[in-house]
């Protein structure tokens, strides 16, 4: 157990690098399979260690006392029993934190993506709005007899969204990154 503990350990640590070089920062698939080792094995140490800690407890109280051989030994592993307790949690932990930190960039990731879209589509909304009006099929459509009408409905439409991007330049909202 204290061999698994400790190449879990290192992998952990292999991970970590990798996460904090940015590199398969968003790769969650090698934390689980440690995560769920680490629980499983702290689990069955917790399940040995009530064991042994029955086991000193019963023969304090019943006065039948085991030789001190057996008890000093009991004793011993009662503590290493602790120590890989207390390290699968470490490790438990570990996992978890490493697992946050990546869905916590992955987050970020997507939200910039999403600001990056929102702000690509207020671009192109006011020009499409433009070419839906210029594109119908009605009677005494605005700029339908003129002969330069496409060309000045394509400057209204660049007009219109150069006016967003001053508006949204003026708000502050295209130079800030969420």
């Amino acid at each position: 157990m204290e061999a698994g503990a400790v190449r879990m350990s290192e992998e952990l640590d292999a991970i970590e690098d990798r996460i904090l070089d940015g590199a398969g920062a968003d790769d969650t698939g090698p934390l689980a399979p440690i995560r769920r080792r680490a629980v499983r094995l702290r689990r069955q140490v917790a399940g040995l260690g009530a064991v042994f800690h029955r086991l000193e407890a019963e023969t304090d109280d019943d006065g039948d006392a085991l030789p001190e051989a057996v008890m000093t030994m009991a004793a011993r592993v009662v503590q290493r029993i602790d120590s890989l307790d207390r390290d699968m949690g470490v490790l438990a932990e570990r996992s978890r934190l490493l697992q946050d930190e990546i869905a916590g960039r992955t987050a970020a990731q997507t939200n910039r993506q999403l600001f990056t879209l929102s702000i690509l589509t207020s671009l192109f909304l006011p020009p499409t709005l433009v070419t839906g009006v210029f594109g119908m099929n009605s009677k005494g459509l605005f700029l339908a007899d003129f002969e330069n009408g496409s060309t000045i409905a394509l400057g209204i439409g660049a007009l219109s969204s150069l006016a967003v991007f001053l508006v949204i330049r003026r708000l502050g909202v295209a130079g800030r990154r969420g």
